[in-house]
């Protein structure tokens, strides 16, 4: 019995001690709704990544990794925005759309607003503000952005903000920016990637894809990765996961993939 006391104990006290390291806080954004962020314990020596979640807005899931980016000195900023636990694809693009009358996720007519400027405006806007207010953050190492799937539009947008001085790099993970293979309703995506590129960037951007890895019949996430690579940036970097895994999947489930974002963000943040 004392051995199991003590087993508990150490459990607890071992618990309490990688709790430490992790700072979770409710932030309210704009439209008054309150969220969750979680980071690292805040260093000057310590960039920033930030992770942006895709239509399932699983930001959270990446916690599980969060040690290997504290080990490798990263400062990983992990939120869920305050849209509504979704468990279908179908479900997933509903909350998100529902988020702006015009019922649109990347682009809307007439200069309405998308959801993708909704989720600027509101967790994004709210989340770099808390970053960049925050004594210990070091503008020159600035800030890293983890795009994931349909985060890869809101890494864009961004980009493309008045934060643009503090994007240091960006990461597109199983992108789904392929504005060169849309047609029909989906045709005008081109001239919001124009809009959000019209500003020359010469930062670094990694590109991961892969041609099994499917975004609609017929294009690839490696077809996004590949038109992100040569538009973007001269600095840019192209992967190819050779996977089927998608966005956070592949993240969590590919420890080479992992370790080739987590050296390169340590490349290219010194």
């Amino acid at each position: 019995m004392k051995i199991l006391a003590s087993l508990f104990i150490i459990g607890i006290f071992t618990q309490s001690i990688a709790n430490a390291s992790v700072t979770s806080k409710k932030l309210q954004t704009i439209n008054e709704k309150s969220f969750e962020v979680e980071h690292s314990i805040f260093a000057k020596n310590k960039p920033v990544v930030l992770f942006l979640a895709g239509l399932g807005n699983k930001g959270g899931q990446i916690n599980q990794i969060r040690d290997e980016f504290n080990n490798a000195k990263l400062n990983l900023f992990t939120f869920s925005r305050h849209e509504n636990p979704c468990d279908s694809f179908r479900t997933c693009i509903s909350n998100v759309a529902r988020r702006v009358k015009t019922g649109q996720i990347i682009i809307s007519n007439k200069g309405a607003k998308s959801s993708l400027e909704d989720i600027f405006e509101n967790e994004i806007t709210t989340i770099i503000n808390y970053i960049i207010q925050n004594n210990a953050y070091n503008k020159t190492k600035g800030i890293h952005l983890i795009g994931s799937s349909y985060g890869s539009w809101l890494s864009l947008t961004t980009l493309n903000s008045n934060f643009r001085e503090h994007i240091k790099g960006i990461i597109f993970l199983s992108p789904v920016v392929a504005p060169h293979k849309s047609s029909g309703k989906y045709k005008n995506e081109i001239n919001k990637f124009h809009e959000y590129t019209k500003i020359n960037t010469n930062i670094p951007v990694l590109a991961i894809g892969s041609q099994k890895d499917e975004i609609w019949p017929g294009v690839t996430t490696m077809d996004a990765a590949k038109f992100l690579h040569k538009k973007i940036s001269a600095k840019s970097v192209l992967i190819d996961s050779n996977s089927q895994k998608h966005a956070n999947k592949l993240l969590l489930g590919d420890h080479q993939i992992r370790r080739k974002i987590i050296d390169w963000l340590q490349d290219n943040s010194k």
